[in-house]
C-alpha cells in the first residue's frame, strides 16, 4: 500500500481575489477597532487618575501607578481565560461538538466569576 503525499491529499489553495482580500481586511478592522479603543481608554483612565491624584504628592502618584498595575494582571487574567475559552469554543464548533462547546462555555463563564469572587474578596 503506497503512502499518498501530502501534495496530493491536500486541496491546492485558490487563489484570493482582491474583494475577497479587502474583505477579509474590512472584517479585522471590525474586530480589532473595539479592543484598540478599549486599550486606548484603560490608558487614558490612569492618565487621568494620575493627574486628579497628582496634587496630593508622590506617595499617592505611587499608588495610583501600583494600583494600575494590580488593574493590569487582573485584565491579564481574564482576558487569559477569555482567549482561552474562545479558542476552544471555536475548536468545538469547527468540530461540530454542540456538547463539548456548551461545556468549555460554562467552563469559561464559571472560571470568570470565580476570579471576579476571589478577588472581590481580596480587593
Amino acid at each position: 500500500m503506497a503512502v499518498a503525499s501530502a501534495e496530493t491529499t491536500l486541496a491546492q489553495p485558490q487563489a484570493i481575489t482582491w474583494q475577497e482580500r479587502i474583505a477579509i481586511i474590512r472584517q479585522v478592522w471590525r474586530l480589532a477597532v473595539p479592543v484598540i479603543l478599549t486599550n486606548f481608554l484603560q490608558s487614558l483612565v490612569e492618565v487621568i487618575d494620575v493627574f486628579m491624584v497628582g496634587r496630593l504628592g508622590p506617595i499617592a502618584i505611587a499608588a495610583v501607578g501600583m494600583s494600575g498595575a494590580i488593574r493590569f494582571l487582573v485584565l491579564v487574567m481574564m482576558l487569559s481565560v477569555a482567549a482561552g475559552g474562545m479558542t476552544m469554543i471555536a475548536q468545538a464548533k469547527g468540530a461540530r461538538d454542540p456538547e463539548r462547546m456548551s461545556f468549555v462555555t460554562r467552563q469559561s463563564i464559571s472560571s470568570g466569576i470565580l476570579i471576579s469572587l476571589v478577588l472581590t474578596v481580596v480587593g
